[in-house]
């Protein structure tokens, strides 16, 4: 019986499986990219939310990983506009503090050099008598404040959209779509999925398998490899706070609690501020979902409330929790803090003539140049079946991609045609970048998707979108990784949207998903 071949299969849909199968798909390779749930559902949504350096790593001497990530922060800001954004941060000294102010000065000026001229804005000093700037802050005991820029990103749309980029390119990209099993079947892998949408099995084969799979890497291992000597993992714990933002001119700071510890307060998402991240060692099996520890949701509190005495945030207060598990190669280390952000690959070709590759840690920030790496490793003993002039790194992503003449003038009429208000646009280009025009091409479609879904903000004609184009198949992915509605709205409307969702793909004859949980 022949089943679908593909030369490349990924396995894991988190930023780092999207970014090697969009690679593939743009250097003409017939792929597959398979996620056993949503794209970015595990650890790859519960991030600081930041493409960045990492200017803390340079204290560890880390200045090949800080010099990779900032020139991909450069490209992440050109191919992702609507995603990525440049955002200043703070840096308040005190008396006493372990980082003495001259050496984080030097800091600043050295992430400035090793991000290369033309930039960001460069670093600087803020005198004390600009200190009146930052009211929010602590003021007994602050010597000096360090100004500093790195950029935001919503990271699950940043995933999701390197995962429809490889498809506009060529790929098969599917979510919900769990590998069950493995085996040599000749010169291939003969691949078992488990489609969790309709719970039926499909089979594929592939040439070249590529295990991106994050916090589950390891165990898929198992299942292509006989080599013992692999990376060892530990899994660090990070937790993030969501508010609602205390000020609407709110600044980026990061802060510098004792123990060497390093807590960011971000402005987010327009009205909220991000509070994150804490340390600790994961010992659990279940990587998906992630229970925060009381003890750390109040550590954060403290903390911020030492920095923002005026400003204090009650329990009561938080919104959501972002929590989620970071996969940290071991070397030893006693300290999570001090542990590498970096990658390792580990690739072979097996005696039946199959590829395999197996990607082990890695930060958000340099997803794209390990896909590169990766399909260099690759090309070496399989070459692509077409060849192609495309470049991850020149080509934007779907909501950066450019319009045509006269298409938004057209959705603007549609708009209006709809009876709905022109503020629309703002909200739609806000979160589907350049994609808003195809939200408003659905309006004329249906009668029903004129209408408002949620009052939190969402649309039926949005809906209809999400799950025909981005792929979404259970409410939290809509709230929680498409949107940030999720944190406004609570069970009832999780429910109502499960059930619009059940609608609608009854109605285009998709199987009903399972019943939902917002975690």
């Amino acid at each position: 019986m022949a089943f679908p071949f593909f030369q490349v299969a990924v396995i894991g849909g988190g930023i780092n499986g999207a970014g090697i199968a969009r690679e593939a798909a743009y250097r003409g390779y017939n792929c597959l990219l398979a996620e056993q749930g949503d794209f970015a559902g595990a650890t790859s949504s519960q991030s600081s939310k930041l493409i960045h350096g990492g200017i803390r790593y340079l204290e560890q001497g880390r200045m090949g990983l800080v010099f990779e990530a900032l020139h991909e922060r450069k490209t992440l800001l050109a191919i992702a506009p609507h995603l990525v954004s440049p955002l200043r941060f703070h840096i308040p000294v005190y008396r006493g503090d372990s980082r003495a102010g001259w050496l984080i000065g030097l800091g600043c000026k050295l992430y400035d050099l090793l991000a290369g001229p033309h930039n960001l804005t460069p670093s600087k000093r803020i005198q004390p008598q600009e200190f009146g700037q930052f009211p929010e802050l602590a003021q007994e005991g602050l010597q000096a404040i360090f100004a500093y820029s790195d950029a935001q990103v919503f990271d699950a749309r940043l995933t999701l959209e390197t995962a429809l980029s490889a498809s506009l390119a060529g790929a098969v990209v599917r979510n919900y779509y769990r590998l069950v099993q493995a085996q040599p079947k000749g010169d291939r892998f003969l691949l078992e999925f488990l489609d969790l949408r309709t719970q039926t099995t499909e089979w594929a084969e592939a040439q070249v398998v590529i295990n991106a799979a994050g916090a589950w890497t390891p165990q898929l291992d198992r299942w292509f490899t006989a080599k013992k000597k692999r990376p060892g993992l530990r899994f660090s714990r990070g937790i993030h706070l969501v508010v609602r933002a205390k000020d609407p001119h709110q600044h980026g700071f990061l802060t510098l609690p004792e123990g060497g510890r390093v807590v960011f307060v971000l402005p987010w998402a327009g009205n909220y501020t991000l509070i994150g991240t804490t340390e600790s060692l994961y010992e659990g099996t279940d990587f998906a979902h992630i229970p925060p520890s009381e003890e750390e949701i109040l550590y954060l509190l403290e903390v911020y409330r030492r920095y923002f005495p005026a400003q204090e945030i009650k329990r009561s207060e938080v919104l959501h929790i972002h929590s989620g598990v970071r996969s940290l190669i071991d070397q030893g280390e006693s300290d999570l803090g001090q542990m590498s952000r970096e990658y390792h690959i580990e690739g072979e070709r097996l005696r039946g003539g199959q590829g395999y590759w197996a990607v082990f840690g890695g930060k958000i920030t340099t997803y794209r140049s390990l896909g590169e790496k990766v399909m260099d490793q690759v090309g070496r003993g399989f070459p692509a079946s077409a060849q192609t002039a495309k470049s991850t790194k020149a080509s934007p992503l779907p909501g950066a991609l450019p319009l045509a003449n006269g298409q938004e003038q057209t959705a603007r009429a549609a708009l209006q045609e709809a009876g709905l208000d022109p503020s629309l646009e703002a909200l739609w280009r806000g979160r589907y970048g350049n994609r808003w025009v195809a939200v408003a091409g659905l309006l004329g479609e249906n009668p029903r998707y004129k209408e408002q879904l949620l009052p939190q903000g969402l649309w039926w004609a949005e809906l209809a979108y999400l799950m025909d184009f981005e792929l979404a198949h259970l409410a939290e992915d809509v709230l929680l990784r498409r949107t940030l509605l999720g944190y406004e709205t609570g069970p009832a409307e999780a429910e109502k949207l499960q059930a619009a969702m059940v609608d609608l793909g009854v109605r285009s004859g998709q199987s009903p998903p399972p019943t939902p949980g917002l975690h």
